[in-house]
């Protein structure tokens, strides 16, 4: 087919000859070849400059004033979104500034937080209203906490927090959470653990009494939960004073299992005060909420503000993976029951008691086991109120097999003879006599087969249910509150005294339900309870001594240090 020609005297055309071509949206309504009066007016206005010698959609060249005045109309038009976006833009700024930075947003708006020393704070406590309770200093556990002084001077007012409504102190665990639940209501934060709330500083007013101590953490008992699930807050809670330079107490005045120094020592022996000398600050000016007052007090009713997610953002390490993340904060509560959490005069008799008598049963035994350091495998087993958490056992109690077998390939593994000997505790006397008889007669040993009165008189009587404890008398508490430390100092091999030689679990088989579980991990310390973890944090089923029987590795992290309640 022959070529056709190309259009011959196109000079002549002007743009007043044809129909300018018009592109067809979705939105024109209307077809190209459809204008109207004030469509075709307009058109006029444009001009082609170049005839034909360029594209037919090439921008064609204003005439005179013309140009200007669409333009300017244009940008008119378009100036409110484009200021929308620029405030858009600034809003997200202050948005990702206010997560990541709002140190940078205190200092924008003029705050600002000094720190001062403790003799300081203490000479000018009179004037509590132009003091902050706390350091806005950003916790870290790799920081040197000797460097850190938890008091600091703020150059705004600090805001009053009234317990004018109440007539007795200390407050109740309830009302601190009450108190607790009113500051955070509707407020998220944002900022670093340690940081003052977004209001600024708060705190109650207190005493110009120079002889109470500058700053303080008090740990609140009251029995609502378990023993150890309430030593297992207090580890944390002692570990994170001792960081922050703040005296340590510890508060019975509601505790159901009588008084603190009846099971333990003064928290001071081993967590000096800071200050020495000083006393505890007066009951009235113990404050839950925020944790920058000057006074903090924590109980298991306020963790939940304290030791949550903000608490694992700060304290465990974010550059690890699974179970490595809470290798700080694992050492951080190993710290308190070592230096902090320590049986009294009488428990650590019974303690050494117990210790002695099981001695005599090992080499009984078997002799030979006797001259090791690993003598024995501890084994727990909770019933009552603490049902299996796993599916496969879903509201029912783990099998007793599970803790034989357990119990049996663990002292396998580790210590590698046959006859295995084995410290059984529980709070079911039915449990401990069914597991029992699974053993060759002579192999096992518990408070309820000690030949020392003493001792079997804390054996548990009954399966433990936490709501049903407080209808016991106060002795049958005391005595199973004892009979717990000592089932738990066998178990983990925890307070056994510097230099002494004695009887010492190889192993504690347990269920991650038990808070007594959590804490049997931690006198094996780190590297024996989990054995080499892999790079990102799976157990080392070859090398690890604590071994939970329950969730058995399915979950995690495979431990926690604590529960919130």
């Amino acid at each position: 087919m022959a070529r056709p020609r190309p259009l011959q005297n196109l000079e002549g055309y002007r743009s007043g000859d044809y129909n300018s071509l018009h592109p067809r949206t979705p939105h024109s309504g209307r077809g190209a070849d459809r204008f109207t009066e004030i469509d075709l007016q307009e058109a006029e206005q444009y001009e082609v400059t170049d005839d034909q010698h360029q594209p037919l959609l090439t921008p064609s060249v204003l005439r005179g004033d013309s140009r200007t005045k669409p333009r300017l109309a244009r940008l008119l038009s378009q100036l409110p979104l484009i200021l929308g976006g620029l405030t858009a833009a600034v809003l997200l700024i202050l948005a990702v500034a206010s997560y990541k930075r709002p140190e940078t947003l205190h200092k924008i708006m003029g705050v600002s937080v000094n720190q001062t020393s403790a003799a300081a704070a203490a000479a000018s406590s009179s004037s509590i209203l132009a003091e902050a309770a706390a350091s806005a200093t950003t916790a870290s556990p790799a920081a040197d906490s000797s460097a850190v002084v938890d008091h600091t001077t703020a150059l705004q007012e600090v805001s009053s927090i009234s317990y004018e409504n109440y007539t007795s102190f200390p407050l109740t665990p309830i009302q601190y959470r009450d108190e607790c639940a009113k500051l955070n209501k509707g407020f998220m934060h944002h900022g670093a653990y340690w940081d003052l709330m977004v209001h600024g500083p708060q705190d109650v007013g207190h005493s110009s009494d120079t002889k109470v101590c500058s700053t303080t953490l008090t740990y609140m008992l009251d029995g609502r939960i378990g023993l150890m699930s309430d030593l297992a807050l207090m580890a944390q809670v002692a570990a994170l004073a001792r960081e922050r330079n703040r005296t340590f107490f510890v508060d019975d005045t509601y505790w159901n299992r009588g008084k603190w120094e009846d099971h333990f020592q003064d928290v001071h022996n081993g967590q000096p005060p800071i200050e020495p000398g000083c006393k505890p600050p007066p009951p009235e000016e113990l404050v839950a909420c925020p944790r920058t007052a000057r006074h903090w007090v924590v109980n298991s009713r306020t963790a939940k503000y304290h030791l949550g997610h903000s608490f694992f953002e700060a304290y465990e390490d974010p550059y690890k993976r699974g179970l490595h993340r809470l290798k700080p904060v694992f050492e951080m509560a190993a710290v308190s029951l070592n230096t902090t959490i320590l049986p009294n005069a009488k428990n650590s008799q019974l303690i050494q008691a117990a210790r002695k008598e099981i001695s005599e049963r090992i080499v009984e035994h078997d002799p030979t086991i006797s001259q090791m350091k690993d003598t024995y495998v501890g084994v727990h087993i909770r019933r009552g109120d603490q049902k299996a958490t796993s599916w496969a056992f879903h509201n029912k109690y783990l099998p007793l097999e599970h803790y034989y077998k357990a119990a049996k390939s663990t002292w396998g593994r580790i210590v590698g003879t046959p006859k295995v000997f084995t410290y059984i505790a529980s709070d079911s006397p039915q449990a401990l006599n069914e597991l029992t008889l699974m053993y060759p007669n002579g192999s096992t040993y518990a408070l309820a087969e000690s030949h020392n009165p003493l001792l079997t008189a804390l054996a548990s009587p009954r399966d433990y249910f936490q709501a049903e404890f407080n209808t016991l008398a106060e002795e049958a508490r005391i005595e199973e509150t004892r009979g717990m430390i000592v089932d738990f100092a066998m178990l983990s091999g925890s307070w056994i005294p510097d230099g002494q030689v004695t009887p010492s679990p190889a192993a504690v088989i347990c269920t991650i339900s038990s808070s007594v579980c959590r804490l049997s991990a931690l006198n094996f310390g780190w590297d024996q309870a989990f054995g080499n973890l892999s790079a990102t944090g799976d157990i080392d089923n070859d090398g690890k001594r604590w071994v939970e029987i329950d969730e058995n590795g399915s979950v995690m992290p495979i431990w926690q240090a604590f529960r919130i309640f």
